[in-house]
Formats: C-alpha cells, structure tokens, sequence
C-alpha cells in the first residue's frame, strides 16, 4: 500500500472524483475536501445526539430525586466536543517588556 493510496480511495469513493481528477487534486483542495466531510460527519452526529437528547428529555420518569441532564454535551460527549472547548478558550502567554526588547531585535535581524 502506498502512502497516497488512502487520500486516494477518499477522493474516489466519498467525494466522487475520477482517477484523473484524484491524480491532479492538489494539497490544498485534498485538505479543504477531508475538513468538509469531517464537518459534515460531525454535523450529522451533533443531529443525532440532540433527537436523542430531545427524547430522553421528554421521557417521562418516575422517582424521586432524579434529575435528568439538561446539556446535550455531557448527555453524550464526542471526541470533537473537547477539540472545540479547547478552540474557544487559547491559552493566554504573558510576554514582559524585556520579551517584546527580545522579538524586536529577532524582527530586526530578520528584516536585514
């Protein structure tokens, strides 16, 4: 098996192109291709998580005490779900004047 054979299979069988047309996908349309189809894989288990959030909601339940998850997230946590809290929320460097003396001097070099 080569390297490119799975990038390949992908381009034939999910997204419908011929060989030919799998042969001269650059990088940058392969790249934008698989963010698609994993968004919309996403997009359709986010759907059925919210029916299947929906209808245990409205189930009805006997006891007393018993609460029921009112957040789809913690209901049913996706992988993806954790990669978009993290995406929200970046991590927050504090830089010092001596650190901004240092880059200028980098971006001075640089710029010879």
């Amino acid at each position: 098996m080569e390297a490119w054979e799975p990038r390949r299979d992908f381009l034939i069988g999910c997204c419908g192109k011929t060989e030919r047309e799998a042969e001269v996908t650059t990088w940058v349309e392969l790249r934008a291709l698989e963010k698609g189809y994993t968004d919309h894989e996403h997009a359709e288990w986010n759907r059925a998580r919210f029916i299947a959030h929906l209808n245990y909601l409205t189930t009805p339940v006997m006891g007393k005490g018993v609460t029921k998850e009112k957040d789809a997230r913690k209901f049913c946590p996706f992988p993806w779900d954790q990669m978009t809290e993290a995406e929200l929320h970046p991590k927050v460097y504090k830089v010092t004047k001596d650190d901004v003396k240092k880059l200028n001097k980098i971006f001075e070099n640089i710029k010879k």
